[in-house]
């Protein structure tokens, strides 16, 4: 079973990642080595930041690639592999640490190039 602590955070999760993130929520100490913020730190941030102000970037980012690029009609974006909070926890651990797309994405169970798209292109 997964303790209280892995549920504050709330992260979905696949079953490659589950010790990395669950030894994270877990080690206050490791987490916050991590990511360079605290557990309480991460979720302040995530719920009064990241959840408010994503939507409105989301539809301006969507909104100007429609512009840019002809599709048909009907077309849509593919989906996110992660959800936002997980793609917070990896671009916080991906920028304290500086690792590279390799190690990044076996430690969040994705392929180095939807690091790159998930990150920083979209």
């Amino acid at each position: 079973m997964l303790t209280n602590r892995f549920m504050i955070i709330g992260l979905s999760i696949t079953c490659s990642f589950v010790a990395f993130i669950w030894r994270l929520s877990t080690k206050l100490k490791l987490f916050k080595s991590f990511t360079g913020i605290t557990i309480r730190e991460f979720d302040e941030i995530y719920n009064k930041e990241i959840t408010k102000k994503y939507g409105k970037y989301e539809l301006k980012c969507l909104s100007k690639r429609k512009e840019d690029i002809k599709r048909k009609t009907g077309a849509v974006e593919r989906p996110f592999k992660l959800d936002l909070k997980n793609r917070f926890l990896m671009l916080l651990v991906y920028h304290r640490l500086y690792i590279t797309y390799i190690l990044t994405g076996s430690l969040f169970d994705l392929d180095q190039s939807t690091i790159c798209v998930e990150t920083f292109k979209r």
